[in-house]
């Protein structure tokens, strides 16, 4: 069993509290070395053996200035010859390459003056990179000086994804993949990218990968119940950025002038006064709309606890895998979502709806009739099997507690 790990990444995203409470409930020892956060030092501070390493981007440029030297390594001057040969040799590329080596100098400074990780001691050490980025290469190459040790690394769509990152079979990937003692994909969307658009072209193994869902945290007991008095009630809840189409709900909405809907929204951004003039010129007298803004996520789940809802809805143009979508079948909530990124692995049809990639209004009003036009029995058992597949797949307190125990053993 491996007794010790490090958790480094190169942001503070929410996903990174829970992991932080599972690796403490499983290793005797535990590092996490982030950009500073107050909300991930309060909950670092509840554990004993937890020690949080920040950095800044003081410390990162440093560190940059002290890796300029390794340009003319053999491994970085392959990588540039990569960039010129792909056309993609840009400043914002170089830019990156730069960084991946701040990274390295960074976490080989951070080993060598506070962390102390021996040869001999390395046996007992897990390296655990949250993304698959700048902060897993350096990890990986660390292993040139500890072979011993086991490195992992998350992949999310944001490393993967061309449209989100136009590198992805750049920045090293060749070099350090192969160090890496596993890649674990956050969904089975983002692996089949990666095969596709990296695996394949640069020859690499499949034998270091697998699929480890992050999942999401239950807040609260009990479930969401339906709707008693012959209104439909529909939640969606994300950002009010274009690439989510909130307005094509309100327009699928607005057309439904058969049945009382009360349509609540969570969320806020960028779309927020366009969707409220949407909303203000609305022609449906039996709809409702309550826009609740952005609120934090407890009182997300208290909503779903307190008040009736019938369908979550999600029309996003593109995805992860949505934590909102687990959240809601927590609480056995049937969803309709389109079918972009990951959605489809986590909406089925036992208790919800896949439409099209880009659905019209027409599909969508579809799809949420045949919903609310089941009997109340098939209702409850949507509700049911929606809560169940949650449980078995993404509830985090499972599934994440069984990953780290997998990281300790040897």
């Amino acid at each position: 069993m491996r007794s010790n790990i490090i958790i480094f990444s190169h942001n503070t995203h929410s996903f990174l509290k829970n992991e932080i409470i599972y690796a403490a409930n499983t290793f005797k020892k535990v590092i996490f070395i982030s950009p500073y956060n107050e909300e991930l030092k309060e909950t670092i501070n509840g554990f004993s053996n937890v020690e949080y390493l920040s950095y800044n981007s003081i410390t990162l440029r440093n560190s940059l200035l002290k890796s300029i030297k390794k340009v003319t390594n053999k491994y970085v001057l392959i990588e540039l010859f990569e960039g010129i040969r792909s056309g993609l040799f840009t400043k914002s590329y170089l830019k990156r390459v730069l960084s991946f080596l701040a990274f390295q100098k960074m976490f080989d400074d951070f080993l060598e003056k506070k962390i102390k990780v021996s040869k001999e001691d390395s046996k007992n050490w897990v390296f655990y990179s949250a993304w698959y980025y700048g902060t897993a290469f350096a990890m990986a190459l660390s292993k040139k000086k500890l072979p011993d040790i086991k490195v992992i690394s998350l992949a999310h769509s944001f490393e993967i994804d061309r449209e989100k990152n136009l590198y992805t079979n750049l920045l090293f990937r060749k070099l350090y993949h192969p160090l890496l003692d596993q890649v674990s994909f956050i969904s089975r969307n983002v692996f089949e990218m990666y095969k596709t658009d990296v695996v394949n072209p640069l020859k690499l193994t499949l034998e270091n990968i697998n699929i480890n869902y992050l999942g999401t945290k239950k807040l609260l007991k009990g479930k969401s119940v339906a709707s008693a008095d012959n209104k439909l009630r529909i939640v969606s809840c994300s950002h009010l950025v274009p690439i989510k189409r909130i307005d094509m709900i309100f327009r699928t909405l607005d057309d439904m002038t058969g049945i009382e809907i009360v349509w609540t929204h969570i969320g806020d951004g960028t779309e927020m006064e366009k969707v409220k003039k949407l909303v203000s010129s609305k022609k449906n007298s039996k709809l409702q709309v309550n826009l609740l803004g952005s609120i934090e996520n407890k009182k997300i789940h208290e909503f779903y606890i307190n008040n009736p809802v019938d369908i979550f809805i999600n029309t996003s143009a593109s995805e992860g895998i949505p934590v909102t979508i687990m959240e809601a079948l927590a609480y056995g909530i049937p969803v309709v979502a389109t079918d972009v990124g990951g959605n489809s692995e986590i909406v089925k049809s036992d208790f919800g709806k896949i439409i099209s990639k880009n659905p019209n209004l027409s599909e969508i009003e579809e799809a949420i009739i045949s919903i609310n036009n089941l009997s109340i029995e098939k209702k409850d058992n949507m509700r049911l099997s929606a809560s169940e597949f949650y449980q078995s797949n993404f509830n985090s307190d499972k599934i994440r507690k069984d990953f780290f125990e997998i990281l300790s053993a040897d």
